[in-house]
């Protein structure tokens, strides 16, 4: 009976308990019921999506209730369908089939980390498991879950990123960090720097280069990053930090907390040719009498 009930019936609906212990259940076919027509999901200003109707009206049922001696029965069964039932190979579509458990959640945001997308650790899961019926959900279901995970972190990414901060420096007191909020208490300056790019930084730190070309789309903050070379010419870091703009206030925090970071050591450093950034440099390093050679 129990595998009749899963592959026929794909709604789990009312259900009792009492003193924790399940009294009722009541189980529906997926295609009871009637939709409203043309029912569509507005996706924005200009867009929308059409619901497909599913619900065809079918009266197929079960219900089981426990006992006085603590089994269960089956209570009411109704078991004609009016439309073609699903096949054992397509069940995994079916709704009340589609889970994404709480290990493959650990496994997406494992995997999240180094860049490999949900559709591509849902072809993982399926090599593992020996094909798509066997992973448990679906494509679109990974998609919703990594979609769902991002809004449920869209308000405190900041925050989460500070505390990441905090547990890195509890478990490695020479990982320096500093962060600067503005007046709305939004993320305005960030700087990080980890005990090896420290270290580097006092072997290889007499010239290096601080680059501002690269900028993240979701959150319009430029990335900067401290860089030099080591003794077999391959580039190091030494520092990296997120600001939320190019200005002399922004870029003078900036050096000011790679100096603290760097016990004061001023370097020889190599960068472009921004207005702001040399009145940056002329507070924050003290430059007097210096000459900027540029063009070179």
């Amino acid at each position: 009976m129990h595998i009749m009930l899963d592959l026929v019936y794909a709604v789990q609906l009312p259900l009792k308990i009492k003193n924790n212990e399940l009294q009722y259940k009541y189980f529906a076919c997926a295609k009871e019921g009637f939709k409203v027509e043309n029912k569509t999901i507005q996706l924005g200003k200009d867009a929308c999506r059409k619901l497909s109707n599913t619900r065809v009206g079918c009266k197929a049922s079960a219900s089981v209730k426990r006992t006085n001696d603590g089994k269960y029965v089956l209570f009411t069964f109704h078991e004609e369908h009016n439309h073609t039932l699903c096949t054992p190979r397509k069940r995994h579509f079916l709704r009340s089939n589609r889970k994404v458990t709480d290990v493959q959640k650990d496994l997406f945001n494992t995997l999240g980390r180094v860049n490999i997308g949900h559709t591509q650790v849902c072809h993982i899961m399926k090599e593992q498991v020996g094909g798509y019926e066997n992973v448990g959900f679906t494509c679109l279901d990974a998609k919703n879950y990594a979609r769902d995970l991002k809004a449920l972190i869209a308000d405190s990414d900041a925050q989460i990123l500070i505390q990441n901060f905090k547990k890195l420096q509890q478990k490695n007191p020479s990982f320096f960090y500093a962060y600067e909020l503005d007046a709305e208490n939004h993320l305005k300056c960030v700087f990080w720097s980890d005990e090896i790019a420290r270290n580097n930084y006092s072997m290889f730190g007499d010239l290096l280069s601080f680059d501002t070309t690269y900028s993240t789309n979701k959150y319009a903050m430029i990335f900067a990053s401290f860089t030099g070379l080591n003794h077999h010419r391959l580039s190091i870091t030494f520092g990296a930090a997120l600001l939320a703009n190019e200005k002399t206030e922004s870029f003078s925090w900036l050096f000011e907390k790679f100096l603290e970071c760097m016990g004061g050591n001023e370097p020889v450093l190599v960068t472009d040719q921004d207005p702001a950034m040399r009145s940056a440099l002329e507070i924050s390093f003290k430059l007097q009498n210096t000459d900027f050679v540029c063009g070179i």
